[in-house]
């Protein structure tokens, strides 16, 4: 059997999700082998691959958890001119690991947004290290006034934001987080189970394709269903967060 094969009478996987961006995303328990480096289907402790036994349950959605004070937090906004802006919060540990702790979404003005997102941070005593945008909108013409971006209206509403990193390389790099890493025997990306529509996207986000010239194949460009919150896991990997370089800002 293939690995496709494998997950879906293994594990019940859907056949119609196996084009996904990040297949190795799962918010239920899974198997790692170290070994094959993939996800295994495991036999009396052992990959039924390579019969190895360094293997490890892993998911990236986990039981509700609260964050230490001293973990810096950053913030990321999408905004959006036809549908509801999308933010969401991210912790990052003494490991440099990553944990998404909330998210919102707001069909509203920039200023009504900046205000929720204040009450939101305050009454989680969030210490907010750093805030960024999605480059492609937030660089964009700015529908209220002439000359400037959409940058500028958020930083006007007093919600300022430097512009993310939008380069591929962080979906790659998201790849290698979602991995379980063998000394923490879990992955480095970890998502709160309160973050609904971050779960929902993750499992659909998926490779656009297309015909040319005859057989249908993949091009590598993502669709645009689904990619709100996948796209601000992009944006925070591609900073590069530290523990330590964040806690650094504003002392």
């Amino acid at each position: 059997l293939t690995p496709t094969q494998r997950e879906v009478r293994g594990h019940g996987r859907f056949l119609h999700l196996s084009g996904r961006i990040y297949p190795v995303y799962t918010e239920r328990e899974q198997t790692w082998c170290f070994t094959c480096n993939a996800i295994s289907l495991v036999d009396g402790g052992k990959c039924t691959t390579c019969e190895g036994t360094d293997v490890v349950a892993f998911q990236h959605v986990v039981p509700e958890f609260d964050i230490p004070p001293g973990w810096p937090i950053v913030y990321l906004l999408d905004p959006h001119d036809r549908k509801p802006h999308a933010m969401a919060w991210y912790a990052v540990d003494p490991s440099d690991d990553i944990w998404q702790v909330a998210e919102l979404e707001m069909d509203a003005d920039p200023v009504d947004v900046k205000t929720r997102v204040y009450d939101v941070e305050a009454d989680y005593h969030w210490n907010v290290s750093k805030r960024l945008m999605d480059p492609n909108m937030g660089a964009s013409p700015s529908g209220k006034r002439r000359g400037l971006i959409v940058r500028d209206d958020w930083d006007a509403a007093g919600l300022r934001c430097d512009l993310a990193d939008d380069a591929g390389v962080g979906m790659k790099l998201l790849d290698e987080y979602m991995k379980p890493d063998q000394n923490l025997e879990r992955p480095r990306m970890v998502i709160d189970p309160r973050n609904a529509k971050t779960i929902y996207q993750f499992k659909r986000f998926m490779w656009d394709d297309y015909r040319k010239g005859g057989p249908r194949g993949q091009k590598q460009v993502t669709k645009d269903k689904h990619n709100d919150f996948p796209c601000l896991w992009k944006y925070i990997i591609n900073s590069d967060p530290s523990f330590r370089g964040l806690r650094s800002i504003g002392q």
